[in-house]
């Protein structure tokens, strides 16, 4: 992010909820993996 943005500026954060919505077909994570499993836009 801009330390110094300019005044008509902006900035989106999205974030996932774990099981919303459903999928069609299931995730399939290794298991080392399940504990990092976030997801960053």
């Amino acid at each position: 992010m801009d330390p110094a943005p300019a005044t008509d500026s902006a900035a989106w954060i999205i974030h996932t909820v774990p099981g919303f919505p459903k999928a069609l077909q299931a995730y399939s994570f290794p298991a080392e993996e399940i504990a990092k499993g976030h997801l960053f836009v």
